[in-house]
């Protein structure tokens, strides 16, 4: 895999580019479901899993030669479910690097 650190969006402590989203929760199986098919896509994760989250967090951690489809998947779930994209904070990216590499 060349050139991870050179793709948009792209954590050097996870070697991943981690795609955070928000979707209704009423579709959060569902979406999980559409990218766990994708076998390449890479690994999603519910960052906020209480029942009072209207639109739980939620990350799809692409490898970086994937974001472009990763994206490509999300832009349609986008229109089909009302997924939305986000730009983490730098306490939400702390957080997952913790949850992931327990550091």
């Amino acid at each position: 895999m060349g050139g991870g650190g050179q793709v948009e969006g792209y954590d050097e402590a996870l070697g991943l580019c981690p795609l955070f989203f928000r979707v209704p929760r009423r579709e959060a199986v569902y979406v999980r479901g559409v990218l766990d098919s994708y076998e390449c896509l890479g690994v999603v994760r519910s960052e906020e899993t209480g029942l009072e989250y209207e639109r739980p967090l939620m990350v799809l951690l692409a490898p970086a030669d994937f974001r472009s489809d990763a994206l490509d998947v999300l832009g349609r779930l986008a229109v089909e479910v009302g997924l939305s994209l986000e730009s983490p904070t730098p306490g939400q990216l702390e957080l997952l690097r913790r949850r992931i590499l327990g550091r």
